[in-house]
C-alpha cells in the first residue's frame, strides 16, 4: 500500500516539476495534475511535499546532484530528492527505500540527506544560493541593490508569507467582517494604513479560503501592496477608467468598491480563460459598471481618452516568491528582457490612451520598475504618490516619486508602483 503511494507521489512530482519548468504556476500545475494522477485523499500529502520541496529547492537540488550518479533523468532525480528531503513518516520512508532499490540506487533516504552537511564547506555565494533556494543572479542583484544585510533579511522573508484580507465594503462593513471571522475562529489585525485591510494572524487559512465569506465575496484574499496600487490610482466616482491587464480581477473589483460602483470601467485581458475568471469575480464581489473585453492591450486603439489607466503589467513576479514557491525554480530561467519589452510596449500604449497612468509590477527588479519609468520621462512626468512604502531604488530620476513594498520591510509581496502623466495632459 505504502509502496504504491510512494510511486504515485513520485510520478506526480515529476509531472508537476515539468509543468513548472514550462512556466506554469504552482497552483495551476498542482490541481490540474493532481486531478488526473492522485486520489483525493492524497492531495494534502502531495501538496505538503511539493510546497516544501520548492521552498527548499536548493537543498533538493543538492540531493538530486548526488542522485544523478545513478539516474540520467534530472526530473526523476528531483522527484526522488524531494521525497527524501520532505518525508518523515517511517512507513513511507520504507517505501522510498524500496523505490531507490528499484532504480538500483545504493543509497538510503538518510544517506541522501547526509550530502547536506557539505553546505557549510561551500563558498559563501554558493551557500546562499542553496540555503535560500534562489538563483545566483538574483542573489547578486539583491545584494547590489539592498546591501548584504538588507538582502539577507529579504531572502529570509521570502520563506514566510503574510496573508492579507480585504473587506469588500460593497457587501459588508469592516466590523461585520471581523465579527464573522471571529465566529470562525480566525484572528485578524486591522491595518493602520488602509481601513478595509486586515492582517490574518491565526486560524485555518484553508478554512477561510473555502468559507462562505470568501465564496460570496464579503472577504477577498488580497495582498496589502496590491491594495496600495488601487489607492495610488485614486479612482473617483464618474471617472472613466481602463484596467489594461485586469484578470483575475482583484484590483478591478477594488476600483468598483472604492467608487461604490459609480466609475465606468473597461477591464481588458488577452486571455479568454482569465477573462472568464475576471467576470466570475466581478459577479461574486457585486462589482458593476465594468465592461469586460478580450483584447491584446498592446494593440488597443480607441477614440476615447480615459481619465485614469491602471497597468498592472505582466512581470517576472520576483516579488511573489513567498506566495508561489515555484518561482524559485522559474526564476532560474526567467526571460527578463521579454518582460521588459512587453512592459515597455504596454506603457507606451497606456500613455497614448489616458490622462493619468498608474503602473505597477509585482517585481523586486529595477529593470521592470525605475529603469522603465525613467525611460518615459521625455514624454511623461511622475506624480508623487501619497501611499506607504519606501522610495524606489537610489540613483534613478523617478526614485523619490515612486514607491516600493518589500517582504522584509512591509510584510507584503514585493511591488513597484508609479504614477505618470503624459506631458500633453499637463
Amino acid at each position: 500500500m505504502h509502496n504504491a503511494k510512494i510511486s504515485s507521489l513520485l510520478s506526480f512530482l515529476m509531472q508537476l516539476f515539468k509543468s513548472i519548468e514550462r512556466g506554469y504556476s504552482f497552483k495551476s500545475s498542482f490541481y490540474r495534475i493532481a486531478s488526473r494522477m492522485l486520489n483525493r485523499e492524497d492531495y494534502p500529502l502531495a501538496y505538503h511535499i511539493a510546497i516544501e520541496a520548492l521552498k527548499n529547492w536548493g537543498k533538493v537540488k543538492l540531493i538530486a546532484t548526488r542522485l544523478s550518479h545513478y539516474v540520467s533523468d534530472p526530473i526523476l532525480a528531483f522527484g526522488l530528492a524531494s521525497l527524501a528531503y520532505v518525508l518523515k513518516d517511517e512507513r513511507l520512508l520504507d517505501g522510498l527505500h524500496l523505490l531507490l532499490r528499484r532504480y538500483r540506487i545504493s543509497e538510503t533516504p538518510q544517506s541522501l540527506l547526509d550530502v547536506l552537511s557539505t553546505l557549510k564547506t561551500l563558498p559563501p555565494r554558493e551557500r546562499l544560493c542553496y540555503n535560500f533556494s534562489l538563483p545566483g543572479w538574483f542573489i547578486d542583484r539583491m545584494i547590489a541593490l539592498l546591501g548584504h544585510e538588507g538582502a539577507l533579511s529579504l531572502f529570509q522573508a521570502l520563506s514566510r508569507r503574510t496573508v492579507w484580507l480585504r473587506v469588500n465594503t460593497l457587501k459588508a462593513t469592516v466590523e461585520q467582517a471581523i465579527r464573522a471571522l471571529e465566529r470562525m475562529g480566525i484572528g485578524v489585525e486591522e491595518d493602520r494604513d488602509f481601513p478595509e485591510v486586515l492582517r490574518f494572524t491565526e486560524g485555518s487559512l484553508k478554512k477561510l479560503a473555502t468559507s462562505t465569506l470568501v465564496k460570496e465575496g464579503l472577504i477577498v484574499i488580497q495582498d496589502k501592496a496590491s491594495v496600495a496600487v488601487v489607492h495610488a490610482l485614486d479612482p473617483r466616482p464618474d471617472d472613466m477608467i481602463l484596467d489594461m491587464c485586469a484578470a483575475p480581477g482583484l484590483k478591478t473589483t477594488l476600483i468598483a468598491q472604492y467608487t461604490e460602483n459609480r466609475a465606468r470601467v473597461l477591464a481588458i485581458d488577452v486571455s479568454l480563460n482569465r477573462s472568464r475568471i475576471l467576470q466570475r469575480m466581478l459577479k461574486v464581489c457585486g462589482a458593476r459598471n465594468v465592461h469586460v473585453a478580450i483584447v491584446d492591450a498592446k494593440k488597443l486603439s480607441l477614440s476615447v481618452r480615459f481619465d485614469k489607466i491602471l497597468l498592472d503589467a505582466p512581470c517576472s513576479s520576483s516579488g511573489a516568491i513567498a506566495v508561489d514557491p515555484s518561482l524559485r525554480l522559474r526564476l532560474e530561467r526567467v526571460e527578463l528582457r521579454h518582460y521588459v519589452e512587453l512592459q515597455r510596449s504596454l506603457l507606451r500604449r497606456a500613455l497614448s490612451l489616458g490622462s493619468e497612468v498608474l503602473y505597477s509590477v509585482c517585481s523586486l527588479l529595477p529593470e521592470e520598475g525605475e529603469e522603465l519609468i525613467d525611460e518615459t520621462l521625455d514624454r511623461a512626468s511622475t506624480v508623487n504618490l501619497k501611499i506607504p512604502g519606501t522610495y524606489g531604488y537610489a540613483g534613478y530620476t523617478c526614485s523619490k516619486a515612486v514607491r516600493r513594498f518589500f517582504p522584509h520591510l512591509h510584510h507584503t509581496q514585493g511591488f513597484f508602483i508609479a504614477k505618470i502623466v503624459p506631458i500633453d495632459s499637463l
